[in-house]
């Protein structure tokens, strides 16, 4: 699958926040370098990670997983259509 950019305020997704959770999304418009992709009703967040920088949305830590994403290493969370995390 592709992944794409995150646009805009770096937040939204189809014009609709990615998480629905104001603190959440804020903290996500903070970040750079976001990817996304959608697999049927999920959605798919990529952030870039660094083991010497502070883990990203750590209220979200159990929900996360270390993958690589376009040959660096990502943080990748999974939402629902709702945005609620899936593990």
């Amino acid at each position: 699958m592709d992944w794409y950019q995150l646009k805009g305020d770096g937040s939204t997704l189809w014009g609709r926040p990615f998480f629905g959770d104001a603190r959440l999304d804020r903290q996500l418009a903070a970040r750079s370098g976001v990817l996304w992709r959608a697999e049927g009703r999920l959605r798919y967040l990529a952030i870039p990670y660094a083991s010497s920088a502070p883990f990203p949305l750590t209220e979200l830590f159990c929900f996360a997983r270390l993958e690589r994403v376009d040959g660096s290493e990502h943080v990748v969370f999974c939402v629902d259509a709702q945005g609620r995390p899936m593990a």
